[in-house]
C-alpha cells in the first residue's frame, strides 16, 4: 500500500461529499455541513488551512433513511455505523471509501477508509443528558484498546474499567443511549448532537438549521448549511470569522491513510 498525502485524502474526502450531497438532494434527505467544516466553509471557503476533515449533521429520520439507502450499490463509498457492524465503535456514522484504509490514532481495534463524518441531530433531552454522557464514556472504556501512545495510568484505568463493565454488553449501552436520545424523537424544537464536544452549545433551534436549505461552496461544491448558520457558528464558537492565534492552528485528527492495492 502506498502512503496518501494530505491533498490526496482531502481529495477523496470532498469526493464522498460530492457523492452523498447528489445523493441526498435525489432522495429529498436533508443534510447540513457541521463544526469546523461549516467554519471552514464560511470563512475559508472550503477546508479550515489547519484542519482534515469533514462533518454534516443530518436530522435523526434523514439520518436513519441514509444509513439504510446509501451505499448499496457498486459504490466505493459504504457507510459505517453500529447496526450495520457489531463491531463499529461510533454513535455517529461514517461514509468512507472502501479502497482505500486509515490508520487512525484512537487506540481502536477497528480499520476502514478515508472517511467522513455525519451526525445524527436528536431533540434534546435535558433530564437524560448526564446520563447519556455517562454511558457513552462507558462506550468508549469497553472499545479502547490499551496503547504504548497512552501512559501506564490511563491503560491501567482502561483495564479495570473494562473489567468493572464486563457485565454490560456493547449492545445493551447502545441501547440504552439509543432509548434516551430517541425519546422525543420528532416532538421538540430543540435538537443537537448530545454526545458531541461542545455540550450545551449543540443545542439548537431546529429552524435554525434545517428549515429552509441553504447553500455555501466549500472547495469547488456547493454544499448545504445550515438556515441561521450565523447563530450557529457564533453559539459554538463565538466570533468566528477571527482567526485563533497560532498556537492554536493544529488539526485535533492523527491518522494515516493508504490506498490499497498499491
Amino acid at each position: 500500500m502506498v502512503e496518501l498525502t494530505d491533498l490526496e485524502i482531502r481529495q477523496i474526502q470532498i469526493d464522498i461529499l460530492k457523492d452523498i450531497s447528489k445523493f441526498c438532494d435525489v432522495h429529498s434527505i436533508r443534510y447540513s455541513l457541521a463544526y469546523g467544516s461549516l467554519l471552514g466553509a464560511i470563512r475559508h471557503r472550503g477546508y479550515i488551512p489547519w484542519d482534515d476533515d469533514i462533518d454534516i449533521w443530518m436530522p435523526r429520520a434523514d439520518f436513519n433513511r441514509f444509513v439504510k439507502e446509501y451505499g448499496n450499490d457498486d459504490s466505493p463509498y459504504k457507510v459505517g455505523y453500529y447496526n450495520k457492524d457489531p463491531h463499529y465503535p461510533y454513535m455517529f456514522a461514517k461514509v468512507y471509501n472502501c479502497l482505500t484504509t486509515v490508520d487512525e490514532d484512537l487506540f481502536l481495534p477497528y480499520m476502514m477508509g478515508v472517511f467522513i463524518d455525519v451526525f445524527p441531530m436528536d431533540c434534546w433531552n435535558d433530564s437524560g443528558y448526564k446520563i447519556i454522557r455517562l454511558l457513552d464514556y462507558a462506550l468508549r472504556i469497553k472499545t479502547y484498546r490499551p496503547s504504548k501512545k497512552r501512559n501506564i495510568i490511563k491503560n491501567v484505568a482502561i483495564c479495570f474499567g473494562k473489567a468493572f463493565l464486563l457485565p454490560l454488553s456493547l449492545s445493551i449501552i447502545r441501547r440504552m443511549i439509543e432509548q434516551i436520545r430517541q425519546k422525543y424523537d420528532g416532538e421538540r424544537e430543540e435538537i443537537g448532537y448530545m454526545l458531541g464536544i461542545y455540550r450545551y452549545k449543540e443545542r439548537f433551534r431546529r429552524e435554525d438549521i434545517f428549515a429552509r436549505q441553504n447553500t455555501a461552496l466549500f472547495e469547488n461544491i456547493i454544499v448545504s448549511i445550515p438556515s441561521n448558520y450565523t447563530k450557529i457558528l457564533t453559539q459554538l464558537y463565538g466570533n468566528y470569522m477571527e482567526l485563533p492565534p497560532k498556537d492554536k492552528q493544529i488539526s485535533h485528527h492523527h491518522y494515516v491513510a493508504y490506498r490499497k492495492g498499491e
